[in-house]
């Protein structure tokens, strides 16, 4: 469940964790991480592990005098993650969970929109936007942070817990009527993508 108050968005969990992990996260939005006097806006699911493990930990609060880089990832792509990620995370039974979640599509950070992360005082002017891909930390090294070696941490694809699940996700989310109810849940997300990241 997600509790949208202002600057701050809270996660509470209500399955047991299968680590030793919180049940409540609180995340504050317009955070990210500055490298090289750039700022790179911190959206979960959208490379945020990276800039904590590879750049720094430590969060700053959105400056509109400062460059900032927003990367912005397909949302249906990043609710499939994110769903993922709830999986390998807490102690589920997948198909009641599909049961008693079926109409749900916002969990938690991982899946709630990528509007809620940007800042209310963004100066667009002032940003350079791109379209998440899985090579995209690669493809702007070179631009932000040269000096860095790109550790990805994490992928699906060697999470034994998210890789059984792949499949039955991907399922739910290509159901055309389900399909169709993620689209127009994360309409401004979709509209921020076309409008930033395809010029």
């Amino acid at each position: 469940m997600i509790i949208h108050k202002g600057q701050f968005l809270t996660s509470v969990y209500p399955w047991p964790r299968l680590d030793e992990g919180k049940n409540k996260v609180v995340d504050k939005l317009g955070v990210g991480t500055v490298y090289n006097n750039r700022f790179f806006l911190k959206i979960p699911k959208v490379c945020t592990s990276f800039y904590r493990d590879c750049l720094t930990k430590f969060e700053e609060t959105y400056d509109p005098n400062r460059q900032s880089i927003i990367i912005l990832r397909d949302p249906v792509e990043r609710w499939i993650s994110g769903t993922l990620e709830i999986f390998s995370k807490f102690d589920i039974n997948i198909n009641l969970f599909k049961r008693r979640y079926i109409n749900s599509i916002a969990f938690d950070r991982h899946t709630a929109p990528q509007t809620l992360f940007i800042p209310n005082n963004l100066n667009v002017k002032n940003c350079v936007f791109y379209k998440y891909n899985p090579n995209i930390i690669k493809e702007i090294q070179p631009a932000y942070f040269a000096d860095v070696e790109p550790v990805i941490r994490n992928p699906t694809n060697v999470n034994s817990k998210k890789l059984e699940n792949l499949d039955l996700v991907k399922q739910w989310a290509n159901n055309p009527d389900f399909n169709k109810k993620l689209k127009e849940y994360y309409k401004q997300d979709y509209t921020l993508i076309e409008r930033y990241c395809n010029e």
